[in-house]
Formats: structure tokens, sequence, C-alpha cells
């Protein structure tokens, strides 16, 4: 046995998982007070958390979870805090395996997964990540499309997903012959949501690559993402006519001229600060999104 100094300072429960310990571990009271004797599984781990309680869930390095139903992975407690522990490929990795819809759901209010893995493993999944709790955070993970497939709207945030932040995220796409990728992250009338250190990359995201449909999103900022298209005519950000909020440090990637440099933004009513670069083929250097400039009138 041994103890994680500090344990992130909190006075609720710790639990971990880890699924290589099948002989002392389980999905079983009793289990996952300690790393030699965990749960096997996040979902199960979740299921013992108290709500508001300040729980910590460590995954441990190595461990592997197959989302096989939809709704298959619910963070469905409030103020659960989901971790990831080791470096690089040793993370622990979440595959979306046969669930069409809404595998991996962070319902709970005030939740965070953080430094994981997502593997998207089936064709034409629908928001296969999914977060509609108001206040909480996907972060420092790693998202990536298995070959030959992909997601509808990879990650997609509901009309309750208010407050919520996606930062520090890889998200690597894939651009098959089907064409079904949509975009890589899907909003949908939820209000105050940061979205920044993003590197989106690879998909044939024909909708765009962040896009806002439905009701408008109010007081969304956008700022510092790497932002690239795999086929001509993707755009970048697509926001609802009605949208508010702030865009600004961006740099984009379009896949050739089709895409027209001045178009590549649909900001609807948001405000819009340099720099914003963009670039439309290989061996060009990025020039100045040509936005509407403010007049002194």
């Amino acid at each position: 046995v041994y103890t994680i100094a500090r344990e992130d300072i909190t006075t609720g429960n710790h639990f971990f998982v880890d699924s290589g310990k099948t002989t002392a571990g389980g999905d079983t009271t009793g289990k996952g007070r300690n790393p030699d004797f965990p749960f096997l599984t996040i979902e199960f781990a979740v299921g013992q958390c108290t709500a508001n309680n300040g729980d910590r869930i460590h995954v441990m390095p190595g461990h592997a979870e197959t989302v096989a139903t939809d709704g298959g992975l619910a963070q469905d407690v409030d103020g659960v805090r989901i971790t990831g522990i080791g470096e690089g490929d040793a993370r622990p990795l979440i595959t979306i395996g046969s669930a069409v819809e809404a595998a991996y759901i962070m319902s709970g209010a005030g939740c965070i997964m953080e430094h994981m893995r997502f593997s998207i493993a089936i064709d034409a999944a629908t928001d296969p990540i999914q977060m509609s709790g108001a206040g909480s955070i996907l972060r420092f993970c790693e998202i990536t499309e298995a070959s030959a497939v992909e997601a509808l709207d990879l990650i997609s945030l509901a009309a309750g997903a208010t407050r919520c932040k996606l930062h520090d995220l890889v998200i690597r796409g894939r651009n098959t012959t089907d064409g079904d990728a949509l975009n890589a992250i899907h909003l949908d009338g939820c209000d105050d949501v940061e979205i920044y250190n993003i590197h989106a990359y690879g998909g044939d995201w024909s909708e765009a690559v962040i896009f806002n449909e439905g009701d408008e999103c109010l007081n969304v900022h956008i700022h510092h993402c790497l932002l690239e298209t795999k086929a001509p005519e993707d755009l970048s950000i697509v926001l609802d006519t009605n949208a508010t909020g702030n865009i600004h440090d961006l740099k984009l990637v379009l896949n050739d001229d089709a895409a027209n440099i001045d178009q590549c933004i649909n900001e609807g009513n948001c405000y819009t600060f340099d720099p914003i670069l963009v670039v439309n083929a290989v061996a060009e250097k990025g020039i100045e999104w040509p936005g509407t400039d403010s007049t002194d009138a």
C-alpha cells in the first residue's frame, strides 16, 4: 500500500480504480479505498461517491475501460473529480466501443474529468462525450477517433452545461470517405462557456470545428486555440447569429482556398480581438482574419 501526498487537499472520500487488479480488486463494497484493492471500473466508483462532498476518483496508470452502452459511463454525482494518473500512453484509456449515443455523460454539476485518454472506436456515434451539468470541466485529455471512425458531434455541450469549461484538450479527428463528422465541439444553448487551449485537427467537420446550433450561446469565450480543418470548405467556428461573447487569440488552418479566409468564422454578435491568424495552404504564413473593424464614429 502507498499513500498519495496531499490527495489534492480535500476532506472528501478517495477512491481508486485499476482494471489490472482483477484478483485483489473488484466492483464491490469494501474495495476501492487504496490502490492495492481498487475498484475495477470508473462507473462503479462514481456510484460510491457522495454529492458535493469533495470526493475524488484516482484512475491508475494503464487502466482500460470500454463503454458498450449508451450512457454506460455516467459522471452523474455532483462535485466528483476523476483524475487519471500517469504520463503519455500510460494514462488511463476510456474506449467508446459500441455505444451509439452519449456513451460518456457528465451530467453532474461541478464535476471534473482530467488527465484521461478517450478512444472513439465506433463510427457515426452521436455525442460520444456529452456534458450537461452546470459548472463542470473537461481538461488535460486526449480524444482520438480510431481509423475509419467519425463521430457526428464529438464533444457536445447541452443547454444545462452553463459555465462549463473545455481546456487543454487534444482532439484527433478523422477524414473518412463516408463523411459522418459534423463538428469537434457542439454547443446548444449553453451560456457562459469557456473554451481554450484546444488543438483540434484531422477531422472532416462539415459544420465547423466549433459549432453552435439550436439555442444561441450567450457570453461564450473562445481563445488560445489551434483549430485545423481537413476537407475543402470546412469552417473553423460557426455560432448562432444571436450568440454573444468574446473570441480572440486563435490560429486557424483551412484545407484550401475553397474555405475563404473571411468566412471561416461566423461570430454571431460576439466581440472579436486580434490576433486571429488564418492560413489556407501549406508552406504559407497565416494572415489576420479580416473581421469588421471598430470605428471611432
